[in-house]
């Protein structure tokens, strides 16, 4: 529906991250109140697009040039991030 408002009206303007922050804290909060596995995968998945949204800027992803260090390292740490955190 999000995606919808986005295309259709362009309600977030040029705030891609905003597209994702709202869903990504909306899907904690489900997963935790319901103590759900299946919709706190899905906020992670939110987590990793937005750490990336922001991170990057359009200027790469319009070329398709994903081999930029900038993307690499914010992944690499974002996953060691997220394999630390259940310990």
């Amino acid at each position: 529906m999000e995606g919808y408002w986005q295309y259709q009206y362009n309600v977030f303007g040029e705030k891609y991250g905003l597209a994702t922050f709202i869903p990504m804290v909306l899907f904690f909060g489900t997963a935790y109140s319901f103590d759900n596995r299946g919709v706190l995968s899905l906020a992670v998945t939110m987590l990793a697009s937005w750490v990336g949204i922001t991170v990057t800027p359009m200027e790469l992803l319009s070329k398709n040039d994903f081999n930029s260090l900038t993307i690499i390292n914010t992944g690499v740490f974002l996953g060691i991030l997220l394999a630390v955190i259940p310990f």
